[in-house]
């Protein structure tokens, strides 16, 4: 596996060449779902712990917060003058 960097963990680098070739070998349609997968797990952690860190807010209030941190504070001031 030249030029690939595994993280260290307890699999055997044999089992990791097979997980690969299987992931290879895997259809396209399952690798994006693979993906998709993924991404949706990922989001909901992510959403998980945000909710953990501002679980003082209401859910409208933390969903507000998001918008503000993501897309800026104007954009969540609109969009809460739009939601009252």
């Amino acid at each position: 596996m030249m030029g690939l960097m595994l993280i260290p963990n307890d699999t055997s680098s044999r089992a990791d060449e097979v997980h690969l070739e299987l992931l290879r070998k895997a259809p396209e349609w399952r690798r994006l779902e693979m993906v998709g997968s993924l991404v949706r797990i990922t989001r909901q952690l992510s959403w998980d712990g945000f909710c953990r860190q501002f679980s003082e807010l209401t859910e409208n209030e933390r969903s507000l917060k998001w918008v503000e941190l993501h897309y800026g504070p104007l954009v969540a001031s609109r969009l809460a003058s739009r939601l009252s």
